[in-house]
């Protein structure tokens, strides 16, 4: 159950973030995205490798 409310909750993230893209604009928006999964994408590694260190 809980894998399916996160992808409702993903799913619901992604329809606003393209809908603050279509607002914002096209160009503004693509780069304001890109940031915010590059900064997903540095979490999920930095997490994975702390992880890794632990015993």
């Amino acid at each position: 159950m809980a894998i399916l409310a996160n992808r409702y909750l993903v799913l619901l993230l992604l329809f606003a973030g393209a809908a603050i893209s279509y607002f914002v604009g096209l160009k503004i928006g693509f780069w304001l995205l890109i940031a915010v999964g590059a900064i997903f994408e540095l979490a999920f590694w930095f997490e994975f490798f702390i992880r890794q260190r632990r015993p």
